[in-house]
């Protein structure tokens, strides 16, 4: 028998700058450009959290790796943004 591919996922690598007091990251994600985003990871979820798959600690920032929550298929398109809000 095969074994079935393992799914693919969408990641996105930024700095969070550690000097943002009052400021939020996040992470959404969309099928379309149209319509709401979903909200995949943010800045208050920290650095532990399932969707964050690398952070490399510098002095200034933190560089993060977000994987997205919906897998690939095989002819979706599938957008991801870094939106930041001040709080």
């Amino acid at each position: 028998t095969g074994v079935a591919p393992a799914a693919r996922y969408m990641t996105l690598t930024f700095p969070v700058r550690k000097a943002t007091t009052g400021m939020t990251y996040a992470v959404e994600g969309n099928d379309g450009l149209t319509g709401a985003w979903t909200e995949v990871w943010k800045s208050t979820d920290g650095f532990t959290h399932p969707q964050v798959v690398g952070a490399l600690d510098q002095t200034d920032r933190t560089v993060v790796t977000i994987k997205d929550t919906v897998a690939l298929g095989a002819l979706m398109k599938r957008f991801l943004r870094i939106r930041i809000v001040e709080n």
